[in-house]
């Protein structure tokens, strides 16, 4: 009985040797910590060209830099037909029927075929782990990795338990499915010799791949044009804004202060008299940029969010700007731009710009503050200038939604149907308890952390003129 209690002792079970305590909301918790798993598409780079190799693996740099505490592991081809093929050649030789024996070569042909296509299959499965973060911080940054990876060309999601049980299962060889990885601690014995060898295996692979990975990517070029071309942009639009800002500051007029704030409130419209505005910020000689290029039409900014920006607009070809700078040169952070149906004037429109959520922080990623309710206090006026004139808009909204929202079908409002349409698709998108008349609205548009076509729009509506 002694000895027998002490060799159940001995053994140790998957868990244990794990350190896996159990699934959690996001991922599995380990003694190192909470993991989350991102599966990714597979792609067979037998059959890629060397440039395409290397444009892949510049995506894959360009993501480790973003999330530089990313991990990965490299899970082999879990496929093989080696039973199957003794069973064939058993029955070739044992088989008298000359076309029976044909069928059956074909057959081992064709598991040969099958054999070499999957000894070339990798799949790579990223992982981020997490150390005494709360829910939402983990869920934040599970976000911002889908939106890199996105970015990036990868098709990952987030892997569920079975997912992961089967992933373990397989990266052990316990079985092809992952029902011997019980869910209860001690529930199953594994050998720790083998368990060892197999980790030894595992590792030496990955350290095999991820070695040629960076033989290939040579001596970090991408990662340091990424960052150059970020601070390019950066100091292009800074530039712009130095260069063709009006010295004029807005006139004060007695008592007039109030009026432009209360104009949204109080459902009165009065955009044909300007009114004086301090906190307006200065203007831009719009004149001189179009000069400078013929595409821009004005200039969108947001006080104290970092977003001052140039506006581009290019009705035949929509999306020109979408990766161009102010220049047209080609950049990742584009330059914000008007809808192609719009017309470039305030009055009568719902005009929708677009901006990318860029991970640096610029464009238009401060839009995904405005789902917090306090930066929606406080960063309630936005400017824009159009015609060479200064218009003030006041937040309205702030919406989560998809490509696919109704506001999107909406831009010309000099209809008072297509202006009602407009107010009922506002009323069912956004929490509103009523929407004052006023004389234009402005929508900015980003990709919300998630990617994909989860969209962000903040809705604000046309409070008045600045005088200057």
């Amino acid at each position: 009985m002694n000895k027998q209690k002490r060799k159940k002792r001995g053994k140790k079970s998957v868990q244990n040797l794990l350190g896996l305590q159990g699934f959690t909301t996001y991922g599995l918790k380990t003694t190192g910590g909470e993991l989350v798993y991102f599966s990714i598409q597979p792609t067979n780079i037998s059959v890629l060209s060397h440039v395409n190799i290397e444009i892949k693996i510049q995506h894959l740099l360009m993501v480790l830099t973003a999330l530089p505490h990313l991990e990965v592991a490299c899970l082999d081809s879990a496929q093989r037909f080696d039973d199957n093929q003794q069973f064939m050649e058993s029955r070739i030789r044992q088989e008298d029927n000359p076309k029976v024996r044909y069928a059956l070569a074909q057959d081992r042909e064709f598991l040969d075929s099958i054999q070499l296509e999957m000894s070339t299959a990798r799949q790579f499965v990223l992982a981020l782990r997490f150390k005494n973060e709360k829910d939402s911080q983990i869920f934040s940054r599970i976000n911002d990795a889908r939106k890199a990876l996105h970015d990036e060309g990868f098709e990952a999601r987030r892997m569920g338990p079975s997912e992961v049980k089967r992933m373990l299962a397989l990266y052990f060889e316990a079985s092809m499915t992952g029902d011997q990885i019980p869910d209860v601690e001690g529930a199953e014995n594994f050998d720790l010799t083998k368990l060892r060898c197999y980790l030894m295996k595992k590792t030496v692979l990955v350290l095999i791949t991820f070695t040629l990975v960076i033989a290939v990517a040579g001596s970090g070029f991408w990662l340091v044009h990424y960052f150059i071309d970020s601070r390019e942009q950066r100091q292009t639009y800074e530039t712009l804004a130095e260069e063709f800002v009006l010295e004029s500051a807005p006139s004060v007029r007695p008592d007039s202060s109030s009026s432009l704030v209360s104009s949204v409130d109080t459902g009165e419209s009065d955009v044909g008299s300007p009114v004086a505005d301090l906190d307006a910020p200065p203007r831009h000689d719009l004149a001189a940029l179009a000069a400078e290029n013929p595409d821009c039409v004005g200039w969108l900014t947001i006080p104290d969010t970092g977003i001052d920006y140039p506006v581009m607009h290019t009705p035949d070809t929509p999306e020109h700007y979408l990766r161009r700078d102010f220049y047209g040169e080609s950049a990742s952070g584009g330059t914000p731009f008007l809808d192609g149906r719009n017309a470039a004037q305030a009055e009568g429109q719902n005009l929708i710009l677009y901006g990318h959520n860029m991970m640096d922080g610029s464009m238009f990623k401060p839009l995904i503050s405005y789902l917090e309710p306090n930066f929606r206090e406080t960063h309630k006026d936005i400017f824009l200038e159009l015609n060479g004139k200064q218009y003030r808009y006041k937040v309205l909204a702030v919406v989560e939604t998809s490509v696919d929202s109704s506001i999107y079908r909406y831009t010309g409002l000099g209809d008072p149907e297509k202006e009602s349409a407009f107010r009922s698709a506002l009323f069912g998108a956004a929490d509103l308890e009523v929407i004052h008349h006023t004389e234009g609205y402005l929508t900015l548009s980003t990709c919300n952390n998630g990617g994909g076509s989860s969209r962000v729009l903040v809705i604000a509506a046309l409070a008045g003129e600045v005088s200057q």
